[in-house]
């Protein structure tokens, strides 16, 4: 047995079952996020593509949902994924660095599996789960290609590249970077067909986006540069809080050390493979760093451009495993990582921070299957008009998602909001006149005296409060409004 775990390989299977195994014990005992939420329904409402995302976040859940609506069943194909990237990482690291020893494949895995947010990832579900997989097939397939010239390969980094863009537009940062590094490492091959098969094969293969887009007046194009870029002025604020959010979700030590190897890098520079690795890595989050002095930037949108700088850091390490200094460093991130994944565990089991329900960072992933139930059976006691039948509504669209999933019913946002959403899509906007039943988590309360959205009445007919093992953890309020006043 203590032979068998000296393989790095296997080493690396053993880190990466025992890492799922911990994702088991956590995946049904909290609610969905609200994203996965978002997402479970693009799997029930199956299209080319969608507002806010590529199609293949609703696509691959599709697979679990059309047979079981359970929170653990959903979070079976993030959790698969979450396992066969880390080993299309170590396959990529052998393939650039064949000269060196494989336990550096083996550090580069054990790096990205101790930052928290790739974690968790495996839980919450987002679109870079599929993204960062495809873009490691992309890269693999594009070494190989670019080493043997073999036709094949670049078919195979095109289907890949193809599967990357139906995960999330910031493939284009990989696709970009990758022709650079051809431009600047084998500006020849780009006479040769191979480059050009895997760019038609990609293009062929994101038609479906383009075509929702041209059905949608390329609404969700319009959406992402909007989103992207934010607000025109820079603005340190929102840079900064962008910036701690990231050096917490990855870990402060890894935050700090990843961004100073980015610039150490440039010793090995000549290496074409650490030339590719780099590449890779800034192309996500020098436009990551750009875009959130504009716009608040969320964490896991950086994720790829993480995983490659954390390959460049296991390559440091390794050169300088003699000085004392990078083994403690090795030690201290690594039982950082042991420490927060037994704090996530327990947490999920049982919560124990004495802290109050609205500085509870994680109170929204518990209670909505109960809140959804009885928001049911309220609506079903609701007189009917003999226009308009009533509805479930929420008055914001990050609220939507939960209830819609939960209860199975359409949700619609009762404000006058101006831009477009997928709720709207699916479910239409709320019309004059609109009553129903409206659902109101823990801090969003209506106060006294003011009505849900633009309802021009509202009685709370029930609160409930979500309890476990005798502790509050979340809360909802449920309200009869009616008289809904629709803009035009």
């Amino acid at each position: 047995m203590s032979s068998w775990i000296r393989q790095p390989f296997y080493a690396t299977l053993l880190l990466l079952l025992s890492i799922l195994i911990c994702h088991f014990f956590i995946a049904g005992q909290v609610n969905l996020t609200v994203d996965g939420a978002h997402y479970a329904l693009y799997s029930q409402h199956l299209a080319w593509s969608y507002f806010d995302h590529p199609p293949m976040v609703g696509w691959l859940p599709a697979l679990v949902t059309s047979w079981s609506h359970s929170d653990f069943a959903f979070r079976l194909i993030p959790m698969l994924l979450s396992f066969i990237w880390p080993l299309l990482l170590y396959k990529l690291v052998r393939i650039l660095f064949p000269q060196t020893s494989a336990w550096l494949a083996f550090l580069a895995v054990a790096l990205t599996q101790s930052m928290t947010l790739l974690f968790l990832l495996a839980i919450a579900y987002t679109p870079q789960v599929s993204l960062i997989t495809f873009c490691l097939l992309t890269c693999i397939a594009t070494w190989q290609a670019i080493q043997f010239g073999h036709q094949r390969d670049w078919w195979l980094a095109g289907i890949a590249l193809g599967l990357a863009g139906l995960s999330d537009y910031t493939a284009l940062c990989l696709a970009a970077a990758i022709a650079v590094f051809i431009f600047i490492q084998r500006p020849r091959c780009l006479l040769t067909a191979g480059p050009w098969l895997t760019l038609m094969v990609a293009m062929l293969f994101i038609t479906p986006v383009i075509y929702w887009n041209w059905q949608h007046d390329w609404l969700s194009i319009r959406f992402q540069l909007q989103h992207g870029a934010g607000n025109p002025h820079w603005s340190w604020t929102i840079f900064l809080q962008s910036q701690f959010i990231q050096f917490i979700a990855y870990t402060p030590l890894l935050y700090i050390t990843g961004y100073f190897i980015l610039f150490r890098s440039a010793y090995w520079w000549r290496q074409p493979a650490i030339q590719f690795i780099g590449l890779i890595a800034l192309s996500y989050l020098l436009v990551f760093l750009w875009s959130a002095g504009h716009t608040r930037v969320l964490p896991h949108w950086p994720s790829l451009g993480w995983i490659f700088t954390m390959v460049l850091l296991a390559y440091h390490i390794q050169q300088h495993w003699s000085r004392w200094h990078w083994r403690l460093l090795s030690y201290t991130i690594f039982t950082y990582a042991i420490g927060s994944i037994i704090f996530f565990i327990s947490l999920a089991y049982y919560f124990w921070l004495p802290l109050p329900l609205l500085s509870n960072p994680i109170h929204d992933l518990y209670g909505w299957p109960i809140a959804a139930t009885i928001a049911k059976q309220e609506l079903s006691s609701v007189p009917h008009d003999d226009k308009l039948a009533p509805g479930l509504f929420v008055t914001n669209w990050t609220l939507a998602s939960r209830l819609a999933w939960y209860s199975q019913l359409p949700v619609q946002i009762a404000d006058n909001h101006s831009q477009t959403n997928q709720f709207d899509l699916w479910f239409g906007r709320p019309v004059t006149g609109a009553y129903g039943i409206v659902v109101v988590p823990a801090g969003w309360q209506v106060n006294q005296g003011e009505t849900a959205g633009n309802f021009s009445h509202c009685q709370l007919q029930r609160q409930i409060a979500i309890q476990k093992q005798g502790k509050l953890l979340n809360q909802f309020a449920l309200y009869y409004c009616y008289g809904f006043h629709a803009h035009s």
